[in-house]
């Protein structure tokens, strides 16, 4: 089971993730903000690790980056 420790993760590795992730798929921060129902300046705020994403914001994320919620989690913030 996927769980989401806030706090817990360094949120700018996370952020260093989505960003890497949205520019390997060639989006800008406004069209992947829109496609996961967030604004740009959230977005830009998780990317520069200055918030942490609930998990619901995480999970549309990943869905729109194409991929998994732990995808985009670095090691320590997962739990199987």
């Amino acid at each position: 089971m996927l769980q989401w420790n806030r706090g817990g993760c360094g949120e700018m590795e996370l952020g260093r993730r989505i960003r890497a992730r949205r520019e390997g798929r060639g989006l800008t921060q406004a069209e992947l903000a829109r496609m996961a129902g967030i604004s740009q300046g959230h977005l830009a705020n998780l990317e520069a690790g200055r918030r942490t994403p609930r998990l619901a914001v995480l999970e549309r994320l990943a869905r729109a980056l194409e991929i998994s919620p732990g995808e985009l989690m670095a090691p320590d913030c997962r739990e199987d």
